[in-house]
């Protein structure tokens, strides 16, 4: 009872976080300006890549298209269409500008934060030497987001536990697979990677740093779409905070439902800082709602609620 009290009063909490705000968000009108040529560049996309975008939100791809034609200096979307049609190549960079924000080390510093104080330490500091611990980090695009999380649980885990992680890292975009396999990164990355980390997990390559043998070798890198492919299963934690505040409400719940399907019960879920919380959501529970850090319950607590309460409300109206 006093978890249920607790979601109950996180639910109330004057935070502005809800489950329709996740569930129920209304995507841009299709009269919008620049949707007709928005959908001839979707569609030039989907020939080229076979990836297809029609379960994203038009509104976070119509900005970011219109963003990257305007930095490209490849005029308006109109104009930009015609380049797409005569320039093929220019289709192969396109598509990681269309799935999200680029990726950046040690992005949300506080979340991250949360994420070892509250899942990474506890749960690795009471684990068996012979028990993986198995992560999943979802749109991953050219790495970043993927090694700054190895990097945490290096640092946490000891030297016998560290062999038995197991990272997983996708992202529906080849290339971006390849950058990330490769682990080159520029000088910049010295701005949020610690002269301490950048000593410990990197090498320096020319003017910029390449990730380590050690901490490469920790990660499988592969391609997966969440809206098509299972889930990984067994998993301790799933990082996905690039993926779902870009998809249309029916497809956002069909991941979220793939998510918790690969999560053991007791398993963790970090989901992205600018998404309004996406759950409670039938068998998980809020641990720490402002970081978005959910936990999957080995039962569905709304239902367990409901049949204790009888009918009448009960925590969570929205199911999935």
């Amino acid at each position: 009872s006093g978890t249920l009290s607790r979601i109950e009063e996180l639910m109330n909490d004057n935070l502005g976080l809800s489950i329709s705000s996740l569930l129920e968000a209304t995507d841009a009108p299709p009269e919008s300006p620049g949707s007709a040529d928005l959908g001839r560049i979707l569609r030039s996309v989907a020939d080229h890549s076979g990836h297809d975008l029609s379960q994203y939100r038009r509104g976070p791809i119509l900005r970011r298209l219109e963003r990257h034609a305007r930095e490209s200096r490849l005029g308006s979307l109109a104009d930009y269409a015609q380049v797409l049609r005569r320039t093929p190549a220019e289709l192969d960079s396109v598509l990681p500008c269309l799935l999200g924000p680029a990726s950046r080390f040690f992005r949300a510093p506080a979340q991250l934060a949360a994420l070892r104080s509250m899942v990474l330490e506890p749960l690795l500091s009471h684990r068996r030497a012979a028990d993986p611990f198995r992560v999943w980090i979802i749109g991953c695009s050219t790495g970043e987001e993927a090694y700054s999380i190895a990097m945490l649980l290096l640092e946490v885990s000891d030297s016998a536990l560290a062999a038995e992680l197991q990272i997983i890292a996708t992202d529906v975009d080849p290339s971006s697979i390849e950058v990330a396999r490769r682990g080159a990164y520029g000088p910049r990355i010295a701005r949020a990677v610690s002269a301490e980390r950048l000593e410990r997990f990197f090498v320096r390559e020319g003017s910029g740093y390449r990730v380590g043998e050690h901490l490469r070798e920790r990660i499988l890198f592969s391609t997966h779409d969440p809206l098509l492919h299972p889930p990984f299963p067994g998993l301790d934690l799933i990082v996905c905070r690039s993926l779902l505040e870009s998809l249309k409400p029916a497809p956002r719940r069909e991941v979220l439902s793939r998510l918790r399907g690969g999560l053991k019960p007791g398993g963790s879920l970090l989901l992205g800082p600018s998404e309004s919380l996406p759950i409670p959501f039938p068998c998980f529970s809020v641990l720490e709602a402002r970081q978005r850090l959910f936990v999957r319950t080995a039962y569905d607590l709304q239902a367990s609620k409901s049949e204790r309460d009888g009918p009448g409300e009960h925590l969570g109206s929205t199911s999935v």
